[in-house]
């Protein structure tokens, strides 16, 4: 018997102001890969928008699946003031939640 699980992890990104508190990385799964919006959990929060120092805001999210958990690479932002005509420095991360940190409404047996 093949066991996998098929995520989708999304953004939600603000524009402006203070981020409201969906603003972030949001995922859902299903036991199979499915057109039907039924068959997909609920979708989750993984990130917020808060800032972490090193980014805020996350955006383009990539999940990848493995065996005893889930890989989610993510691009990141956070502000320079006065530091030149770019004040943004962009950044990569990564994000890895074990079976046992992947809240039980988006795991599949």
């Amino acid at each position: 018997m093949l066991w996998f699980t098929v995520s989708v992890c999304n953004s939600r990104v603000s524009l402006g102001g203070v981020p409201p508190p969906e603003t972030g990385l949001w995922r859902c799964s299903c036991a199979r890969p499915s057109s039907r919006l039924d068959d997909w959990s609920e979708p989750v929060q993984i990130i917020t928008a808060a800032d972490c120092g090193w980014h805020s805001g996350p955006w383009k999210p990539c999940a990848v699946d493995f065996a005893s958990g889930l890989l989610v690479f993510f691009s990141g932002a956070y502000l320079v003031p006065n530091k030149g005509p770019f004040p943004v420095v962009f950044t990569l991360g990564c994000l890895e939640l074990r079976g046992h940190e992947i809240p039980s409404q988006i795991r599949h047996k």
